[in-house]
């Protein structure tokens, strides 16, 4: 067989994965919900440009007085446009334009390689990968959400899903696995919450239907080196979690019964805005479909997976797991699964739960896929016409922005913007000693300044403080920066002690008379430290099992 004739359908994939995302070749901004990436990508970078490795805090967020965003939010999301931009020289903007553009033959390519995996058709494969690309939730996170690191991870699922598969029943893709979990771990808090569950249920079915409770050992080392490679975040996050403050994030607008959504906008609905989530299912201004074409492929090729005569047991059980476990997902949409919600604490922090519709899309889209292989060949080239036809008639539109608009990278540096960016999220992860956050952004290094207080110089990095000053009388300094675990001060060359001031949080010292120069750092604490060690030692491991394997092979 032909390379072309062999891959065919695959390439007709990845080229209609290609076309849906068009609208994103472009230098072109447009405006999304989570419209902040601009000026956080450049904060990143500014980290890289200070050699703060890995990157933890930030020194214009939380208005302009520092802020340990990147401590928290996994790096994936940044990294990646980081070395678009340092390698192509695009802007800013379009470096997170290629970003997004790039993970649709991503997210298609996962689904076709899975499909193909569990029902060895080429033709089936291609028509789930289409159905994923098209998937109504794609394009929301895309183009009116503007959630690149959610949708990164959405993508990622198919390859664990594929990779764990290979793993339990051919012992193979161990080291792809690894990979691809430490990746999740490192692109999206909630997505990893989500869908490390999801994989290990996963995991254990497949183990114990093909009679393997070995594999899912491999499967338990593989996550352990995963977490290992990713402990570099994941650790100082979760360990750290006490020192912020997160209650922003499950309170009020973001509580998770304000968001639940009703049956008629999961499956009958075709509405499409550009708006937001509101209280309760009335006023909501964006779609939560599952699109047309799911629902259709799921409830007609479901039921073969129950009355087909000529399926094995196998086949049944693994025609029916998907799709159920799809519309599981899906009914914890609804107000009526509160009580699981309740069940659970950490579910919380999903804080919108039609967040779990990219979940459900990706195991509909594999049971349709799968179950298109236990029809005849005719019958399934016609369903999967129908289904293709369907997703694009219906959905195809919905693949671009509601408008782009003229804004360019300095606009948010620096420009109209700026102020917002620092301000927005403030709440999300503010230093616990924070009791209140001032009105104005920080435009000085000193926060109020007193009269016989003269400062000479002042300068700032992502992960430095210099400041030159003379003063009259000794006195309490609060400076316009958040205090954290990590700064570090000294004056005029020897450690002195600084404290957050009671009220805001910021750093303060008692400063003696004269002349002085306070310098500041931003440095590991002990837990960092032993997590970005655990990080090396696991890489260090890592290719050390993978040498060894590869030698172990050249010997057979």
């Amino acid at each position: 067989m032909s390379f072309w004739k062999k891959h065919f359908p695959l390439i007709i994939a990845i080229i209609v994965s290609l076309l849906a995302g068009r609208a994103l070749l472009t230098p072109a901004h447009f405006h999304t919900h989570d419209d902040l990436q601009v000026f956080r990508l450049n904060e990143y970078i500014t980290c890289i440009d200070d050699g703060q490795l890995p990157c933890r805090w930030s020194s214009e967020l939380g208005k302009g007085y520092g802020y340990p965003y990147f401590n928290f939010y996994p790096p994936a999301i940044y990294a990646i446009p980081a070395v678009i931009h340092f390698a192509t020289g695009s802007s800013l903007v379009l470096s997170l334009n290629i970003f997004a553009y790039l993970t649709f033959p991503f997210a298609a390519l996962g689904m076709y390689l899975l499909v193909k995996e569990l029902g060895k058709s080429r033709i089936a494969a291609a028509t789930a990968s289409i159905l994923y690309t098209l998937a109504p939730y794609h394009a929301l996170n895309i183009f009116v959400r503007g959630v690149y690191a959610e949708n990164l991870a959405w993508a990622i699922l198919p390859f664990l899903l594929y990779f764990s598969y290979q793993l339990i029943v051919s012992h193979k893709s161990f080291f792809k696995l690894t990979l691809t979990t430490s990746l999740l771990l490192l692109t999206h808090n909630i997505s990893a919450m989500l869908m490390l569950p999801l994989l290990t249920v996963w995991v254990i079915f497949l183990a114990f239907l093909h009679k393997s409770p070995k594999s899912f050992l491999r499967y338990i080392y593989s996550l352990i080196l995963s977490f290992g490679l990713a402990s570099f975040f994941f650790l100082p996050a979760l360990l750290e979690k006490s020192l912020v403050q997160t209650d922003s994030m499950i309170f009020g607008y973001y509580a998770y019964f304000n968001h639940f959504v009703s049956l008629k906008q999961i499956f009958l609905s075709r509405y499409w805005g550009f708006g937001g989530s509101v209280y309760g299912v009335e006023l909501d201004e964006m779609s939560f479909a599952i699109g047309y074409a799911l629902s259709l492929g799921t409830l007609i090729l479901t039921p073969l997976a129950v009355l087909g005569k000529k399926l094995s047991r196998l086949q049944k059980f693994l025609g029916l797991f998907l799709p159920l476990a799809g519309l599981f997902v899906l009914s914890l949409m609804h107000n009526r699964s509160t009580f699981i919600w309740g069940l659970f604490p950490l579910m919380q922090y999903i804080q919108f739960p039609w967040r779990l519709l990219g979940i459900a899309s990706t195991l509909l889209i594999a049971g349709i896929g799968y179950n298109l292989t236990q029809v005849s060949r005719k019958v399934m080239f016609i369903i999967s016409t129908i289904l293709l036809i369907i997703s694009c008639v219906s959905v195809l539109q919905y693949f671009q922005p509601e408008s782009y608009d003229s804004s360019i990278d300095q606009d948010y540096i620096s420009g109209v913007y700026k102020g917002e960016q620092q301000t927005a999220h403030i709440y999300d992860y503010l230093p616990a000693t924070a009791h209140s956050v001032p009105d104005e952004v920080a435009d000085s290094p000193v926060f109020q300044l007193s009269d016989d207080l003269t400062i000479t110089t002042h300068s700032k990095t992502s992960n430095t403080y210099d400041l030159s000053y003379s003063l009259q009388l000794e006195q309490e300094i609060i400076l316009a920066l958040y205090y954290y675990p990590g700064w570090v001060a000294e004056l005029d060359g020897q450690p002195i002690r600084i404290t957050p001031d009671e009220k805001y949080g910021f750093v303060s010292f008692i400063s003696p008379p004269g002349e002085h120069n306070l310098k500041l750092v931003f440095a590991n604490t002990p837990s960092r430290t032993m997590s970005n060690y655990l990080s090396l030692a696991s890489l260090i491991a890592f290719i050390t099992l993978v040498l060894m394997y590869n030698k172990r092979d050249g010997k057979k």
